[in-house]
């Protein structure tokens, strides 16, 4: 890591107001950067702490699966840790390469690499068989050991050595080996959602098809929506919908359980926001222009909302442009009124624009007040193309007044 160092130094004289001025703009330039260097710095240390100690946890994990293996059996352990490393993700391997590890003869070192830090934790592991590693999913690494010239006792030995407390702490020890006894491998819960960012009450699918059983089949699936511990969905189908969807707007947590043929389980748990901001599916054409578009949204999230920001992506990259000219290109008619005018053209991104309603513009209303149960009607004009059967994402966030921020993001194509 390189440490970088900023100094600022200036003169002034009574008579120079103007010099000054610059010095204290130079000076709080060099806090900032400070700031700036310090937090770095921060982020750095906490990484290598964390990188390192998901690193011993696994080399003894790894050491773990090695002694087994030398009793003449086969080994497989499944160990799963945090999916990120101080907000990066990161990868574990086995190397061998005397550029990676302590230069043995047999032995292999693993290695821990965060994505956006630049360190890596290396642990030389003091192996007697052949060992390899995959990750099974984000966290989740599945270890193995050839075996050793010992008589083979059983086919293979498969333990869960999943971390028992979190980053800082001894990885616990696991399940005791049982010399001699035949355990079987569990299967690995796994599942997506769509939509993405549901609203209050709308339907969700939960698909968990990415579960896997590594020696066998799942046979169960058993989901628990509202957190208390009691699976409410159960079957053989990977695929369920929750047609009620969910009538409390913020973060929900929803588990996963499979069961494998050998009922053997394994749980899987995700937290997602649901949105309290219901698009009211109005995806109109602006009235008086063919370049414009109007939508809704309702608050229902049961208290005022402050409207931020504005995500505005065409479907077709040639509408890449707004120009309202003397009008406002964003105007919102809400319990509050907000505007964002432009004095000349403004690009549309590939991939869509954002629009800080409290600071895009040379002159706007700031953040737009919403008091719940109100609608918002939202106008964006004028695009340099007719916007007739075309396709947006279109995208609202905001604050819940004492509270935290949401989103919703939805879908439309613009009626004629």
């Amino acid at each position: 890591m390189t440490d970088t160092r900023s100094t600022s130094r200036g003169m002034s004289t009574p008579l120079s107001h103007v010099l000054s001025v610059g010095i204290t703009t130079i000076l709080i330039v060099g806090l900032v950067s400070g700031a700036a260097t310090f937090l770095d710095a921060h982020g750095d240390r906490t990484a290598r702490h964390q990188m390192d100690t998901i690193a011993n946890r696994l080399a003894s994990e790894l050491n773990k699966a090695d002694t087994l293996g030398r009793q003449g059996d086969e080994v497989s352990l499944t160990a799963t840790h945090p999916d990120s490393i101080a907000g990066s993700t990161y990868t574990a391997r086995l190397a061998d390469e005397a550029d990676d590890c302590v230069e043995t003869t047999d032995n292999v070192c693993l290695e821990v690499s965060a994505t956006e830090y630049r360190y890596d934790a290396v642990v030389e592991i003091q192996n007697k068989t052949d060992l390899s590693m995959y990750e099974a999913q984000s966290g989740v690494f599945v270890i193995d050991s050839a075996g050793g010239d010992a008589n083979p006792q059983a086919p293979t030995r498969s333990l869960d050595l999943s971390a028992r407390v979190g980053i800082g702490s001894d990885v616990g020890a696991g399940p005791p080996p049982g010399v001699g006894s035949a355990l079987e491998r569990n299967p690995v819960a796994k599942f997506t959602f769509r939509p993405g960012q549901p609203e209050v009450d709308e339907p969700i699918s939960f698909d968990a098809g990415e579960s896997t059983d590594p020696d066998g089949t799942i046979e169960d699936f058993a989901w628990d929506f509202n957190n208390d511990g009691t699976f409410e969905e159960n079957g053989s189908s990977s695929i369920v919908t929750k047609n009620d969807g969910f009538s409390t707007p913020g973060w929900q947590n929803v588990t996963l359980e499979v069961t494998d043929d050998s009922d053997l389980t394994n749980t899987y748990s995700r937290e997602f926001r649901v949105s309290g901001l219901r698009y009211n599916d109005d995806l109109d054409n602006a009235t008086g222009t063919p370049r414009g578009i109007e939508f809704s949204v309702t608050n229902e999230h049961g208290a005022d909302v402050e409207l931020e920001r504005i995500l505005i992506d065409p479907t077709d990259d040639d509408l890449d442009e707004l120009n309202a000219g003397s009008d406002s290109e964003i105007f919102i008619d809400a319990s509050d009124v907000g505007y964002v005018d432009w004095t000349g053209p403004t690009a549309i991104p590939p991939d869509g624009k954002i629009v800080h309603l409290d600071e895009d513009g040379d002159d706007n209303g700031g953040l737009v007040d919403l008091d719940d149960g109100d609608t918002a009607r939202i106008t964006v004009r004028d695009f340099d193309e007719d916007v007739w059967d075309e396709e947006f994402s279109l995208g609202v966030r905001y604050r819940v007044v004492g509270g935290s921020y949401n989103a919703a993001v939805f879908n439309g194509t613009v009626n004629p």
